[in-house]
């Protein structure tokens, strides 16, 4: 009995994964060449944001808040504010300067630092002495519109990491 012929075929090359973000950051680098002073790169800047969401789940932080300090982020680096070196610190102080504009005023700073710190490695005390810098870079203008922010937000909520945190919580409540 013969078996019939089944070729499989593609019209996607076979990349492995680093030769892929390899070329997503070199087409990044070209777009945004106006970025290469800041030394930032597509999978640092993806891999930030993906650390704030972490952030905003480990702290109970509401998802419409880490929308709102993807926006700061995007601000501080078309500013050419963010580098390398203050990335890490300038992104979580702007997640922290979103919630004390726009979160509850019940919520607890000292705890989130403290997760801030878990899970970005920067002290609270540097994320204090940073938060008027970042303020200042952002011209003193906290207040984001809607426009800004929804994509953001539509994004994470449908994002798996913030799907799982989700199906956790409502687990953990059912019991």
């Amino acid at each position: 009995m013969k078996r019939p012929h089944h070729y499989k075929s593609t019209i996607f090359r076979y990349a492995k994964k680093k030769e892929r973000v390899e070329e997503m950051n070199a087409e990044f680098e070209v777009k945004h060449a106006w970025l290469s002073s800041t030394n930032m790169t597509l999978s640092k800047i993806r891999n930030t944001k993906k650390k704030l969401v972490e952030l905003g789940i480990a702290a109970n932080i509401d998802p419409c808040i880490v929308a709102i300090s993807f926006v700061y982020y995007e601000k501080l680096i078309i500013k050419k504010a963010i580098c390398r070196e203050n990335n890490k610190l300038f992104a979580v102080t702007g997640l922290y300067l979103a919630i004390k504009f726009w979160g509850a005023k019940s919520h607890n700073f000292k705890g989130f630092l403290q997760d801030a710190e878990n899970v970005f490695g920067k002290t609270p005390k540097e994320v204090l002495q940073a938060e008027f810098t970042v303020y200042t870079e952002l011209m003193f203008r906290l207040f984001v519109d809607s426009a800004h922010y929804k994509p953001h937000l539509q994004r994470l909520e449908s994002s798996q990491i913030f799907l799982d945190h989700l199906f956790e919580t409502n687990k953990q409540h059912r019991e």
